[in-house]
């Protein structure tokens, strides 16, 4: 376990900060489609199903508070909240576009989609990204920043295929350091 800002960084199976335990690391299956390339003019593809791990942090901030600070945190980063679930306190974007950068911050550090001719694609690359947050409260005082991003990319005035994007887990850092921050106030 990792302390920082005021939150803490869960490995799996660690307990949360104080003693509760947190939960484990979320792995979560989605369909998927590879273009593996065309024999005789048809195109060919493969059916498959890509692999989602994420790792809920723990903040030491109340729900509610965390919950008021979110919209604030995906302000910060840049990214419009398009779905809001207030039952569910969760809030999210599944169709970003975004280019170069995230808050500031270089696509390479949050999204690993490959290297082109020495170049990280999440920088040069259009990258259509799936963000969501869900809160929960561990108890009275900690919550559960729980974030889960995906994302595509396609190269810029080509006509190719997205290249899918594995995320570093620094955005999930990010958006947990911000709601800590954010709540503070």
């Amino acid at each position: 376990m990792i302390r920082h800002g005021g939150f803490c960084l869960l490995a799996l199976a660690a307990a949360a900060c104080g003693g509760a335990r947190a939960p484990d690391k979320v792995v979560r299956s989605e369909p998927a489609t590879v273009r593996v390339g065309t024999i005789t003019g048809s195109e060919v593809t493969l059916a498959a199903t890509q692999t989602v791990e994420s790792t809920p942090l723990v903040v030491a901030v109340p729900l509610e508070r965390a919950w008021a600070a979110l919209p604030a945190v995906y302000a910060a980063i840049d990214v419009e909240p398009r779905t809001v679930v207030t039952a569910e306190h969760l809030v999210g974007n599944t169709g970003a576009k975004v280019r170069k950068e995230l808050g500031g911050v270089r696509m390479a550090e949050y999204l690993d989609c490959g290297i082109r001719q020495g170049e990280h694609n999440a920088d040069s690359y259009l990258v259509n990204l799936s963000l969501q947050t869900r809160l929960v409260a561990l108890d009275s005082a900690r919550t559960v920043v729980h974030t889960v991003a995906t994302a595509r990319a396609t190269p810029v005035g080509l006509s190719t295929d997205p290249v899918h994007c594995v995320s570093t887990g620094r955005l999930e850092r990010r958006i947990a350091e911000l709601v800590a921050e954010r709540s503070r106030g």
